[in-house]
């Protein structure tokens, strides 16, 4: 759903006056003491999905307008352009070189027929109604974008099936059976065509937010109302898969247009995490409800840490009904990062406190917990299948000149999923470092203080160095927009082994998606970083903008040369 403003949970009056409401139950004191009955409370679950979609409409029909204004001034033009065009005949053009650079093909030269030409077929025509765009020619016949082509573009490039049954933590790979059991008008499949659309649009350097994938968004919303208002198939998976789609369209959308993401509202997640709370999570009993369950549970952890809020204490027991969770390692990364997450917020929390003994000793617990929490990190990446460890090569081990490297190294992962992993596992790890460095920053400063203090500093350079050292990986060799299976980008891969032609594929589509969230956290995080490392970062994060369309995203590119700043090894 769009998002039009936090929902007042007031009563009616008090919305109606532009009031604070203090929310007392049976009446409110605003009423109480202007003697009047208070109507009451709008339910919670009809605020979490009350029809938000009329802002949206509007500015849908202001844009619809000014493009067909544009539109009728571009077809205006090319009109007088094909009216100058047709005063040469095509009998006079003919008898010159087919290869003349100045020959010009119409739209009715391309259908005429061999025998109209001398026998010998027109060369390919650009096509004077949809300029051919310049990076990408396998997409200039997608203007504007066939909903069936979009479609296959999506499903080709980020729908993928399981392959390695611990490599699980999302929902898509349940996404093509359900979508092909689904009726034509289901908001699965209405949902599925806005994600399609819209990331094929990103694709094409086009805005995300197009007329076409709207439109699909918009249809999916409403039916989703609907179907809540009406309380039909509200405990089905299809709804909470529709609903998650919806959701993963904001956030495609947000990032393609580069919209603000600090402490966003999440009005598809609090949707789907209302239907969870209103089926019951020990509902969920077959694959696709758990694997619904499970996801929504890990976005609304990594939303926790992200915003150092605390996590409901009902969302910790929803894998106590998915027991199997425990043998895959990215569920058991959440299940540490709840705590994380809980543990950052109580420690925000203490260090705005003012000074007491007791704020003293719960500096001392916090401090403790973290160590805790650090230990079962160390323990989690000590304890993965052999398939998990990645591959660290050298610049003498002939690294391709074209990949950006921060240091002399860069890794390889086996896929793409677990180079995310990892640098989740990373970004985890830099948190508790952090937190345990901002608790020993309030403490007294003894020697032994001080010593920790540089060891957690170190650690967290490290773990930053590794998440940079993954960029080569993700990105390759690539600068600009192109296709997957481009035979000239480059990726890297260990001495004396064949490429991953997988990774040929995955990397172009998933690659830079892959690299916003820990990149993007890196330089927001509250730490200390090598000099020089943070205007690097922003070059790749520049760089990934560049490459996959992404709007109004600062800085507008990557330094030139040499990263100011960085070890003199790299490159």
């Amino acid at each position: 759903m769009v998002y039009t403003g936090q929902p007042s949970k007031g009563c009616a009056t008090c919305r109606k006056r532009r009031i604070k409401c203090d929310e007392q139950v049976p009446q409110c004191g605003a009423c109480l003491r202007v003697k009047q009955e208070c109507p009451g409370y709008k339910n919670h679950f009809d605020l979490a999905w009350r029809d938000q979609t009329s802002v949206a409409k509007k500015g849908v029909e202001r844009g619809k307008a000014k493009r067909k204004a544009a539109r009728e001034r571009q077809e205006a033009a090319e009109k007088s352009k094909l009216e100058s065009t047709r005063k040469v005949s095509y009998a006079e053009s003919s008898s010159s070189s087919s290869n003349s650079p100045g020959r010009i093909f119409t739209p009715e030269s391309r259908h005429s027929s061999p025998s109209s030409s001398g026998g010998h077929s027109p060369p390919p025509v650009q096509d004077l109604w949809y300029p051919r765009l310049s990076y990408d020619p396998y997409l200039t016949i997608l203007r504007p974008i066939p909903g069936e082509q979009a479609l296959n573009f999506f499903f080709n490039n980020y729908v993928f099936p399981i392959r390695d049954p611990l490599a699980r933590r999302g929902f898509f790979e349940y996404l093509g059976p359900i979508y092909m059991n689904s009726d034509k008008e289901s908001p699965v499949k209405v949902s599925t065509m806005a994600v399609a659309t819209s990331l094929m649009s990103g694709r094409m350097g086009q805005p995300a937010d197009t007329p076409l994938s709207r439109s699909y968004y918009l249809q999916a919303v409403t039916h989703i109302k609907e179907l809540v208002t009406q309380q039909r198939d509200c405990t089905s998976n299809e709804l909470i898969f529709a609903v998650m789609l919806l959701q993963f369209y904001e956030a495609t959308v947000g990032q393609l247009m580069k919209r603000s993401s600090t402490k966003q509202p999440h009005p598809h997640l609090d949707g789907a995490t209302a239907l969870i709370r209103h089926r019951g999570p020990w509902n969920f009993r077959d694959p696709v409800s758990k694997s619904l369950l499970l996801y929504v549970r890990s976005l609304l952890i990594d939303d926790a840490f992200k915003n150092n809020i605390s996590i409901p204490e009902d969302v910790r027991t929803w894998s106590d009904y998915v027991p199997e969770s425990e043998q895959i390692p990215g569920f058991r990364l959440d299940t540490i990062n709840l705590d994380l997450a809980n543990l950052q917020a109580k420690a925000s929390s203490v260090i705005r406190s003012p000074l007491s003994p007791f704020r003293t000793s719960q500096l001392l617990e916090i401090h403790e917990q973290a160590f805790d929490i650090d230990s079962r990190l160390y323990d989690w990446s000590q304890n993965l299948p052999e398939s998990w460890y990645y591959t660290r090569i050298f610049r003498e081990d002939n690294i391709h000149p074209g990949l950006q490297l921060y240091q002399d190294h860069c890794d390889i992962y086996r896929t793409l999923f677990l180079a995310s992993t990892w640098n989740r596992l990373r970004l985890s790890q830099i948190g508790v470092q952090n937190a345990i460095l901002s608790c020993l920053k309030q403490l007294p400063s003894t020697p032994a203080n001080l010593i920790n203090q540089a060891v957690c500093q170190e650690t967290i350079q490290q773990l930053a160095d590794d998440i940079c050292a993954s960029v080569p990986f993700c990105l390759g060799s690539r600068m600009k927009p192109g296709r997957p299976g481009d035979p000239d980008v480059q990726y890297p891969r260990a001495p004396g082994k064949p490429k991953v032609v997988d990774h040929y594929h995955t990397g172009p589509a998933m690659g830079g998606w892959s690299l916003l969230i820990p990149l993007g956290t890196l330089t927001k995080m509250d730490i200390e970083l090598r000099e020089g490392q943070r205007g690097w970062i922003a070059g790749q994060m520049a760089r990934t903008a560049r490459i996959y369309n992404i709007s109004n995203f600062p800085p507008k590119g990557p330094p030139k040369g040499p990263p100011k700043g960085a070890p003199k090894s790299a490159g």
